[in-house]
């Protein structure tokens, strides 16, 4: 039985890291379409990158604690209206 709950341990640790990395690559993905659409400058795609994987990691918070699918757009689309509304009030 101990080898099942090392291989267990295992298990969590890799999900763990592949949600870590599935929301790097939502940031990135982010940033990407910014250079898509136009953004040429390295702070403001910092910002995207920022702002874009902390909604992530804020969907994924809120998509523990309920299973309410806009509940979890709609906080995201908060955070990324404060950190617009940050980015536009430090120019």
């Amino acid at each position: 039985m101990a080898a099942n709950e090392g291989d267990r341990r295992d298990l969590a640790g890799r999900r763990r890291l592949q949600h870590g990395f599935s929301r790097l690559q939502r940031a990135a993905g982010a940033v990407a379409l910014s250079v898509i659409f136009g953004v040429g400058h390295f702070l403001p795609a910092v910002l995207i990158f920022v702002s874009a994987g902390a909604g992530a990691i804020l969907r994924r918070a809120l998509a523990q604690l309920s299973g309410n699918y806009f509940i979890q757009a709609i906080r995201a689309a908060i955070l990324a209206g404060l950190s617009a509304r940050w980015r536009s009030a430090t120019i």
